[in-house]
């Protein structure tokens, strides 16, 4: 095998889609559940990041979920959750939310600030139908619980979820099925980042500030994320001073059904949950996530 081929590189960019959820917030989302042959275990990834207090404000108002999890990761500002199953969580900058809504809950996360700039990141990681009624649990971790390794080109890798090269991240709580792992990594100038990820792992990178060089000549900029391709290590280098996030995940290999908030393996599931929801609105009818209704 050719070096090139040891090195992955970009197979899938995602299109950009702006909208407004929950209670009026504006959001970013690159991928859905329709996407998931491509994203398996991963199911949806969003973005709130305004300096505009109308523009976040709201942000989601209690609404329900079934089916699997979600990773919370804050840039900047405050988020507070509260959920039906007695959680609550406050995280600030750098803090992560880990939330297993798997048999069902309802929950509003809100920003807990009235100024400055609001910016968060959200994964939903699927559940396979062993767990998908499964007990909801969440947990959370704050900046100082986030483990920060370094390399030999001092690049700065926090370890938000999972474990990079015997740096275990705070997050998630116990072991998932999709085994997760999620890295904020800043480069500096000229700086270089390379990981060999578990055989078999989905790998997205989303490129939070400047931009990166993944493999040998696929570059993305700061907003873009990509899709690497399925085997061999990832090389990412930089120019200039650049951050960006890489999720990793376990593949589920079950199909889906899902509809806004819920993501099950059987029509009659989705319609159960449907029906054990309904105060929350005509689901069937909902086009986007679920989050606005």
């Amino acid at each position: 095998m050719s070096a090139k081929q040891e090195t992955r590189g970009v197979t899938h960019r995602f299109p950009v889609d702006v909208r407004r959820e929950g209670a009026g917030t504006h959001i970013t989302r690159w991928f859905v559940p329709a996407d998931y042959a491509l994203t398996d275990p991963f199911l949806l990834f969003d973005e709130t990041k305004s300096d505009k207090i109308e523009e976040y404000a709201g942000g989601f108002p209690e609404h329900p979920h079934r089916g699997f999890e979600a990773l919370t990761y804050m840039i900047a500002g405050t988020l507070r959750h509260k959920d039906s199953a007695g959680f609550n969580g406050y995280v600030g900058p750098l803090g992560a939310q880990w939330l297993t809504n798997a048999s069902g809950l309802t929950h509003d996360e809100v920003p807990d600030q009235t100024e400055g700039l609001f910016w968060c990141l959200q994964l939903w990681i699927n559940l396979p139908a062993a767990n998908k009624f499964d007990d909801p649990f969440y947990d959370e971790s704050s900046a100082e619980q986030s483990p920060v390794a370094v390399n030999d080109s001092g690049a700065e890798i926090r370890v938000v979820a999972g474990e990079f090269e015997k740096t275990i991240g705070s997050l998630p709580p116990v072991s998932r099925p999709s085994k997760p792992v999620y890295l904020d990594v800043f480069l500096q100038e000229g700086g270089q980042f390379i990981y060999s990820p578990p055989e078999g792992y989905t790998v997205l990178l989303f490129v939070i500030e400047d931009q990166i060089t993944i493999g040998f000549n696929d570059v993305a900029k700061a907003g873009e994320l990509v899709l690497l391709e399925k085997s061999g290590r990832i090389a990412v280098k930089s120019e200039r001073a650049s951050r960006f996030l890489l999720m990793a995940g376990l593949p589920i290999k079950e199909d889906i059904v899902w509809h806004g908030p819920f993501v099950m393996n059987h029509e009659e599931e989705l319609q159960q949950a449907f029906s054990d929801f309904s105060q929350f609105g005509p689901f069937q009818s909902d086009t986007g996530t679920g989050q606005d209704n």
